[in-house]
């Protein structure tokens, strides 16, 4: 399934294509103060559609469910996260095995 997301005032913007459907979405609610605090991607709205990172010279990516189009996140099975103390070995080792491996930015 294509699912298309992006920030409040549609600056930002991304596709996701995912195997399966929306209800088979690995979903957490993050409690670590970087995903409560965090306001700003992008510099219109504050809202923050996806985050990356560079491991190995490999882009991953992790998107938010809130910026879904089509999707009400209110349908979607949470689990708790809280990933504050996280060695930076344990954060990086956990993004290969999680997160999104393979991202093109245009």
């Amino acid at each position: 399934m294509r699912i298309r997301g992006k920030c409040h005032c549609g600056n930002i913007g991304f596709e996701l294509e995912f195997p399966g459907a929306a209800e088979d979405l690995a979903v957490r609610a993050c409690g670590c103060t970087f995903c409560v605090k965090h306001g700003g991607v992008c510099a219109s709205c504050g809202a923050v559609p996806f985050v990356t990172s560079e491991i190995e010279s490999r882009l991953y990516a992790v998107v938010n469910v809130n910026s879904f189009e089509g999707i009400d996140p209110a349908s979607l099975v949470k689990s708790a996260a809280d990933f504050e103390g996280e060695s930076t070995d344990s954060r990086l080792a956990r993004r290969r095995q999680r997160w999104i491996p393979e991202v093109s930015i245009t």
